[in-house]
């Protein structure tokens, strides 16, 4: 069964009919496992209501506008004084309707309340009243309501797709008020033992990463296909290093972990290096020319790395340090930082 984008944005952002909503709901209890729904899209649906109006990069003046549900936010552009009023006014009533429709619909949406563009932001309901609010309430009273329409979801569709979404986009604000692991262990065991639950659990197990923790072991081949372990390197400092050839941060930071390298690679300290790369050939030459003599593995799956999902890396690069005894005492050390860190602790 297939179903139509548009119905689908309506029903996201709560403005589907009555027989557009059950058959949504009807797509969704045939849904099972990340080969049934194509999540990437239905996430890019997510985000692009979940986007609030932001500055434009380099210019605070110009804010950015969802005004067409397109896949990218577009420029306001300038007008007359008068054109840009009514442009305005359009655009707030647009807004203030969708969060209207969220207290008159008991139903849980994603998206209902316009975002401030400055300081104070005015809302205006169905009724064309207006009601000028706080920036901060406004962006409060956004992050609160997505949050209770996603755990109401989640509480209602134990067997929907979209609630281990969610539970994803929960996990990721790392808010302790949300019992992430309860809300999982009460979804259906279609959902809990499917491909995507995995990486929520692996979510979940990064979170528990913090200094202090026990480090994860694991074992990935080396640039000669040899096995090497986490473990291989207890009673050193070992820095995980996740990155990748084609990383230009990454790139750049090098240099700084070559010089703390050849500065305490005596002193009981070692790198190894998890590379996100795809292309041997690439990450080879990448390791010759940045001159990372230490120990650099990778399984050569890209962002499917599994030691880069165990850790539930999301952007590289990304470092952990790991003492002796194999608990993290210091995450994203970088630049200076990272031979800071060492002269105290060696």
């Amino acid at each position: 069964m297939n179903i139509d984008q548009n119905i689908l944005d309506r029903y996201f952002l709560g403005t589907c009919s009555a027989e557009e909503k059950q058959l949504v709901e009807t797509w969704f209890a045939q849904l099972g496992d990340d080969d049934s729904i194509d999540t990437e899209r239905i996430e890019k649906i997510v985000a692009r209501i979940d986007h609030r109006i932001q500055p434009v990069t380099g210019n605070q003046e110009e804010p950015l506008a969802i005004d067409d549900y397109s896949e990218e936010p577009k420029k306001i552009k300038r007008f007359p004084i008068l054109s840009m009023v009514a442009s305005a006014a359009a655009i707030l009533l647009v807004f203030g309707i969708l969060f209207f429709q969220q207290f008159r619909n008991q139903e849980p949406q994603l998206a209902d309340i316009a975002a401030p563009t400055g300081e104070n932001s005015i809302i205006v309901f169905e009724d064309n009243t207006e009601l000028e609010l706080d920036k901060l309430k406004v962006e409060s009273t956004w992050n609160n309501t997505v949050a209770k329409n996603r755990l109401e979801f989640i509480k209602k569709h134990p067997e929907n797709t979209m609630s281990l979404v969610y539970l994803e986009n929960l996990a990721n604000t790392n808010n302790p008020e949300y019992d992430i692991k309860g809300m999982f262990a009460n979804l259906s065991e279609e959902i809990k033992t499917s491909k995507r639950a995995e990486r929520l659990l692996n979510t979940l197990r990064a979170i528990a990463l913090v200094v202090g923790a026990d480090a994860y072991d694991f074992e990935q081949n080396d640039v000669n296909g040899k096995p090497v372990k986490l473990s291989d390197f207890k009673g050193k400092y070992v820095l995980i290093d996740f990155w990748a050839s084609w990383c230009k941060p990454c790139r750049q930071e090098n240099p700084n972990v070559v010089k703390a390298y050849q500065a305490y690679k005596d002193k009981n300290f070692e790198i190894l290096g998890v590379s996100l790369d795809s292309d041997k050939k690439n990450w080879l030459k990448a390791i010759k020319d940045d001159g990372l003599t230490w120990t650099n593995v990778s399984d050569l799956k890209g962002w499917k790395n599994e030691v880069g999902e165990l850790y539930a890396i999301k952007a590289v690069p990304t470092n952990y340090l790991i003492s002796p005894e194999g608990k993290i005492i210091a995450k994203d050390l970088r630049g200076a930082d990272l031979e800071k860190f060492l002269a105290e602790k060696l």
